[in-house]
């Protein structure tokens, strides 16, 4: 028990010293978290896994017809580039975007939003929030939640319906106790 609460002080200490590097002068951390581990399922994916399968089905297809049905090298070799993306479309994906959660933290100063990726070369995106457009909550499972730092045009609302389309808008997603997050930015919004 002790080596697990040492092991989550050690995470907290990290996670506050990664935003402690990036804070102005005046600027205080008043929240840092991290978004949900594990394999999730979105909301595109509903698009995304039928497609991934058709594309998958038919690369497999073709390759067992090459392979079984001619000779010719190139043809054999054709569809080997298709199935490797046809797993990553059915698996590899899931895999990629843990992944990418897994090295994004989420701070909220009492100026600024910070969102901050990458393993190695952290990048940290800014959002003051007097600019802030517009504030939308959505709410997941048990206690998750994403906050989006915008707006989604219709535009993007469409075509976030075509597979491995990737919204761009800045959020916290799905952070645990997101109403507490929430809460503190649109206070700190009403200040301003």
């Amino acid at each position: 028990m002790i080596k697990l609460k040492y092991f989550s002080l050690k995470i907290q200490m990290n996670t506050t010293n990664l935003f402690q590097k990036e804070l102005n002068p005046n600027e205080n951390l008043l929240w840092y978290g991290k978004p949900k581990q594990g394999i999730l399922l979105h909301a595109s994916d509903k698009t995304q896994i039928p497609f991934s399968i058709l594309w998958a089905g038919f690369a497999f297809f073709y390759e067992y017809n090459a392979l079984t049905m001619t000779d010719d090298l190139f043809s054999q070799l054709w569809g080997v580039p298709f199935i490797i993306i046809g797993i990553h479309m059915l698996i590899g994906r899931f895999f990629y975007d843990n992944y990418q959660r897994k090295f994004t933290d989420y701070a909220i100063t009492n100026e600024r939003i910070i969102i901050a990726t990458g393993n190695h070369n952290k990048s940290f995106k800014s959002i003051l929030l007097k600019n802030l457009p517009q504030l939308q909550f959505i709410s997941h499972e048990d206690t998750y939640g994403t906050i989006i730092f915008g707006d989604n045009d219709v535009f993007d609302k469409f075509f976030m319906q075509f597979p491995y389309q990737k919204d761009t808008t800045p959020r916290f997603e799905y952070v645990k106790n997101c109403d507490e997050p929430y809460r503190i930015i649109k206070e700190l919004v009403n200040k301003n």
